[in-house]
């Protein structure tokens, strides 16, 4: 998973998959979300330069698996709580 400054998730990596929720089109152009998810299938396109939403509409399947790693990763940082920066760590409870 890879967050923003502000920290939120901007894409999530799954087996070969990449999802990406949050990009900027510019340098310009601050990062925002977009319609709609932007996937790549890594193995055949590392370069991430044919967005398979644009190619075929039958990827929306590979939603499924990232969100329940969402699903997991939000579930672990509400039992363990991301540390700020400058954030002393004392530990978990």
């Amino acid at each position: 998973m890879l967050f923003g400054h502000a920290g939120e998730l901007l894409s999530v990596k799954w087996k070969i998959y990449k999802v990406i929720f949050r990009y900027s089109k510019a340098i310009e152009d601050p990062e925002g979300a977009g319609q709609f998810p932007l996937t790549y299938d890594l193995s055949s396109d590392p370069g991430e330069r044919w967005e398979l939403g644009s190619l075929k509409g039958d990827n929306a399947w590979v939603f499924t698996p990232v969100f329940a790693e969402v699903a997991k990763y939000e579930a672990s940082a509400k039992k363990y709580p991301n540390i700020k920066p400058g954030q002393d760590f004392n530990g978990y409870k």
